[in-house]
């Protein structure tokens, strides 16, 4: 039998509704699964972005402790390079306190064995090699003096007798060349003569002002005087026209204030006169080199003679600075009396001798100042000029960068020196205009405002400082004029015809 109609349809139309059921659940599985899926994919972007964040907040961190473990390094660094400088100069002041105790000792020791010498009488004299062959040899000998030739050269001076070559043992002691550490020995060998011929004294202390101060008319001497000078020189094997080395000339002023504080030399006259001499110099104007020679060695006696020619308290403190009177070499109290002891014994001028020497650095060391202060200053504006003249062009000129080399060469000689006599002489250090060029710049600022009002308004000049900055910014070069033509591109019109010639072909 045939099923009815209506019994096929209405399957048919069942199955259709069960297809269409399976139809709309794949679709909403779909929309589910993409719904999902969406889901899934912001979580994931969201664990990314956290997980880059602490990333990001882990390097920031380590990047914080590498940062703060340099600076925890560098400051461990400086503690010690610090440490270390500190116990340098401790150990230098260390040296210095008992080098000076020894000079102080051995001054004591050769001023009384000077000021009352025990010479040897003729007959002595007659006993010891008179012949030339050994007086030339041994005055050659005291052309150089150093602190290794010393034991030798007092051995041979108590065996040859050099009675008739005083002039030129003279000779040979001021012009022969010295180093600093020479000075004690320089020191004992004139005591070792002084003590065995009694006309040496005076005739050296009359040769080294001479040499100390060549042009000085206070020691300018006769004609005869001159010529029996540079005769001794000669047989000395020394060379009379030679020129004087300034280091020599402040070697030699030091040791005639040596052997003016160990009695050889009764008289400080001469070593004031000196001095009053090289504080004559008014400015590095002037003559520069004279100038340098003076400063650096006023310096010089200023630091090895403060004490015994100025009466400068070594305990004193310094204006503006923390040493006092606390002991810097760190010695121990029985030290420090033995000290006290030897300094108590040392022979110094007396307060008006050496009120008159420090007269003579007062008025040095004011100028000085005042030289340093203007030396600054130059420097600053050849500093200001230069940085504008690099920030307008981008370079210098050899004669911009030798003239701000020369001004900073001037100034730190200068700030070296007074520094020095500063410290040396117990005054205040100069307050130096750090920024000289702002008031100026200040002034200047005021004056282009003004002018840029009075200017018309086509004029360059209420815009430029000058001509040459309006051509570099406003006048362009031509690069055609300039550049290679092969390195130019072709003009628009014959690249044109060019094209159409080659479309013909």
């Amino acid at each position: 039998t045939m099923p009815p109609k209506g019994g096929r349809g209405g399957g048919q139309s069942g199955g259709g509704g069960g297809r269409g059921d399976k139809k709309k659940g794949s679709q909403q599985g779909g929309r589910g699964g993409k719904g999902s899926s969406k889901k899934g994919d912001d979580g994931s972007v969201a664990a990314r972005a956290a997980a880059k964040l602490a990333e990001e907040a882990l390097a920031r961190e380590r990047a914080a402790e590498a940062e703060r473990r340099r600076k925890r390094l560098e400051e461990e660094e400086r503690a010690r390079a610090e440490a270390e400088r500190i116990a340098k100069e401790e150990a230098e002041a260390k040296q210095r306190a008992e080098e000076l105790r020894r000079l102080r000792r051995a001054r004591v020791e050769l001023r009384a064995a000077n000021i009352s010498p025990s010479r040897p009488t003729d007959a002595d004299l007659k006993r010891l090699d008179s012949s030339i062959k050994k007086c030339t040899a041994l005055t050659r000998k005291l052309t150089k003096i150093t602190e290794e030739t010393r034991a030798s050269l007092l051995d041979e001076l108590g065996k040859v007798n050099m009675r008739k070559y005083v002039t030129e043992a003279v000779a040979a002691t001021v012009e022969g060349k010295l180093k600093s550490s020479d000075i004690s020995a320089a020191v004992d060998v004139v005591s070792k003569l002084h003590a065995m011929y009694e006309d040496f004294a005076p005739a050296l202390a009359e040769s080294l002002p001479r040499f100390v101060c060549p042009n000085a008319k206070a020691f300018a001497p006769s004609a005869a005087a001159a010529l029996a000078a540079k005769e001794a020189a000669t047989a000395a094997g020394l060379d009379a026209a030679e020129v004087v080395a300034p280091l020599q000339r402040r070697l030699k002023l030091r040791l005639l204030a040596e052997l003016h504080l160990v009695g050889v030399v009764p008289s400080a006259g001469s070593t004031h006169k000196c001095v009053a001499e090289l504080a004559k110099v008014e400015s590095r104007v002037d003559d520069a080199d004279a100038y340098a020679h003076s400063l650096t060695t006023l310096a010089q006696f200023a630091r090895v003679y403060g004490e015994e020619y100025l009466g400068v308290d070594p305990s004193e403190k310094e204006p503006g600075s923390e040493r006092g009177g606390d002991d810097p070499s760190g010695t121990s109290p029985e030290k420090a009396g033995d000290s006290e002891c030897v300094s108590s014994s040392s022979y110094r001028l007396k307060p008006e001798q050496q009120a008159a020497f420090r007269s003579c650095f007062a008025g040095f060391y004011a100028r000085a100042r005042d030289a340093l202060v203007d030396a600054h200053r130059s420097l600053s504006e050849i500093e200001r000029s230069n940085a504008k003249r690099l920030e307008r062009t981008g370079e210098l000129s050899a004669a911009d960068s030798e003239a701000y080399a020369a001004a900073k060469r001037t100034r730190d000689f200068l700030h070296k020196n007074v520094a020095s006599l500063t410290e040396d002489l117990r005054e205040r250090y100069p307050e130096l205009p750090e920024y000289v060029e702002k008031e100026r710049e200040k002034d200047r600022g005021e004056v282009e405002l003004q002018r840029g009002v009075d200017v018309g308004p086509g004029d360059w000049r209420a815009l430029w400082d000058d001509e040459e900055q309006k051509i570099f910014y406003e006048d362009l070069p031509d690069l055609r004029a300039t550049v290679p033509a092969v390195l130019l591109p072709k003009e628009e019109g014959v690249a044109v015809g060019d094209e159409d010639g080659d479309d013909g072909d």
